[in-house]
């Protein structure tokens, strides 16, 4: 399954990964937070290197699927405010497979759980909330979507859905 990209490019600016998928820079901190991470589990991404440009532009659905969890969390000790997706289920290589993505550090979340979404619908806004590391590091000034996405397989003899 292909997904779309999660940000909206800003005028001819390419979209950045500020800070990829297994990066171990920052388990010290994620450690420091209580979260018991060996690597940084999603890519953040921007679409601009002025992060006033930045805040507030659109974040997208990469897949059709049902919102699960709306998160409004602002604190420095989290990942701020973000939001899970469970994509349709689809068969690939005879299984019954879903991919399920996460948006963390939005600005604003638009959409709430229980809300059936479209590939490249806006569902919130690129933002610095929660404990975003960039703040500090790159010239982003934290402004960025985490965005991660995990693939769940169905059990054939329970029937549930095992990562």
């Amino acid at each position: 399954m292909k997904l779309k990209s999660p940000i909206v490019k800003y005028k001819d600016e390419q979209i950045r990964i500020t800070l990829p998928y297994g990066d171990k820079s920052f388990v010290d901190a994620y450690k420091r937070n209580g979260w018991n991470l060996a690597f940084h589990n999603g890519l953040d991404c921007v679409n601009s290197v002025d992060p006033v440009k930045a805040y507030g532009s659109p974040v997208l659905a990469t897949q059709d699927g049902v919102v699960q969890k709306v998160v409004f969390d602002t604190s420095l000790s989290t990942k701020g405010n973000g939001l899970t997706i469970e994509g349709l289920p689809f068969i690939q290589d005879n299984k019954k497979m879903l991919l399920c993505e996460l948006h963390w550090h939005l600005s604003n979340v638009i959409v709430k759980a229980g809300d059936f979404v479209k590939a490249r619908q806006q569902i919130g806004s690129l933002g610095n909330s929660g404990f975003s590391i960039g703040s500090t590091t790159s010239p982003m000034k934290g402004t960025h979507d985490h965005f991660g996405v995990f693939q769940y397989v169905q059990n054939e003899q329970t029937q549930k859905w095992e990562l």
